[in-house]
């Protein structure tokens, strides 16, 4: 797995995206509450995971739903943290990670 896959999906984990969580290893949810610890003790941090949840809040499905489709595309295209920045040009982006 990639830092940036990892990166992103621990974010959207801290964001209350739970698909799976029942079936999955104890160590995501230990993330998730780490990184809840984190932002309660930094200010910084929790202005960035509220960034990343805003975000996440605006661009959900029409009926709501959490599809996540387009964060894997757009996290098999990132390089590594902290930069994240595209490895490809963006009009080669894949049309769901585009948005």
């Amino acid at each position: 797995m990639s830092e940036s896959f990892f990166t992103l999906f621990s974010a959207l984990n801290s964001c209350g995206y739970d698909a799976g969580l029942a079936e999955s290893l104890p160590v995501r949810q230990a993330i998730t509450s780490d990184l809840l610890a984190i932002t309660q003790k930094s200010q910084t941090a929790s202005s960035s995971r509220d960034a990343i949840c805003q975000f996440w809040t605006e661009h959900k499905g029409a009926n709501g739903e959490m599809d996540v489709s387009q964060y894997v595309s757009l996290a098999l295209e990132l390089s590594n943290p902290p930069a994240f920045t595209t490895e490809i040009p963006e009009g080669d982006m894949p049309p769901d990670a585009a948005y």
